[in-house]
């Protein structure tokens, strides 16, 4: 099936999968192949997915699949997944794939932000701030 990944600044790939793991509202969600249609909130999380074994990393990701080369997760927080018998169209808000994380800074950022959440305690920026300490846990699940 076709596998495409938009945030409001890119189209962040454009590959076959042979199956993909959403990070849905409701819990997690596995689409194969004739998957029949749906539409499904997501939450911040891991997106994953296996490419066909006859199938070559796209473009800029070669970096990003796990050792066995077939396998991705990456990082989306919010929007929502389409699936069409035979194709996955994925709209998040934001996604990092893993080469883009740099771990050492986002383990900085993320006490900053555990700092600030505590000084903040539940005023007017909590839920932000807890929106984006889970954005930035998420995206160091899957640095390399």
């Amino acid at each position: 099936m076709q596998l495409d990944i938009i945030t409001p600044d890119r189209k962040l790939l454009s590959v076959r999968a042979d199956a993909v793991r959403l990070p849905g509202v409701d819990g997690e969600m596995e689409v194969f192949d004739g998957h029949s249609p749906v539409l499904t909130l997501l939450k911040t999380g891991v997106l994953e997915f296996q490419r066909p074994s006859d199938s070559i990393a796209p473009d800029g990701a070669e970096g990003s699949w796990s050792g066995d080369g077939q396998s991705l997760s990456l990082m989306v927080s919010g929007g929502f997944a389409e699936v069409d018998n035979q194709h996955v169209t994925v709209l998040t808000e934001h996604a990092a794939l893993p080469e883009e994380v740099n771990a050492p800074e986002l383990r900085k950022l993320l006490e900053e932000l555990e700092e600030r959440i505590r000084e903040s305690g539940t005023g007017a920026g909590h839920h932000m701030l807890t929106a984006e300490i889970e954005r930035v846990s998420v995206k160091l699940d899957i640095a390399h």
